[in-house]
Order: C-alpha cells, then structure tokens, then sequence
C-alpha cells in the first residue's frame, strides 16, 4: 500500500484516501486446509474482517460477523 502507485505504473490521479494502517483484514483462500483455523487466525493478528468464503446465493449482500470477524462473502 504503500508504494501502490509505483508497482502498478500510476502517475497520476488522486493519492488513497486511507494507509495501511487502516486495512485490518485479509482475503485468503485456505488456511492450513482448514476454515476453521482461519478465525482463531485472524483475531491473533486483530484482524476485523476477512472475504476468503464464497457466497452461498448470488449478488453483493451485506457482510455477517463469524466468530467476532465481519465476512464479506466473495459472490
């Protein structure tokens, strides 16, 4: 995040809006083979969401929390 614009060839435009501090989540595929170590996972690194599931009906839908982790499911 921090050196976005020279990693993808950007020169102008507006900078973020935000730093990579305020990114506290994550998308991952599988973690050790196993949803259920992603969450134990992700509160030890105070992580507040995660979009690793994908979705059970289509379209973009409101994210729901899991084990205190907001999961924004991937449609």
């Amino acid at each position: 995040m921090t050196q976005w614009r020279q990693l993808n060839g950007i020169r102008t435009g507006p900078d973020l809006a935000f730093g990579p501090e305020a990114v506290n989540g994550t998308r991952t595929q599988c973690l050790e083979g196993s949803m259920k170590a992603l969450f134990p996972a992700l509160r030890a690194f105070d992580m507040m969401w995660d979009s690793s599931m994908p979705a059970s009906r289509p379209g973009v839908y409101w994210p729901t929390k899991i084990n205190g982790i907001w999961e924004f499911p991937v449609p």
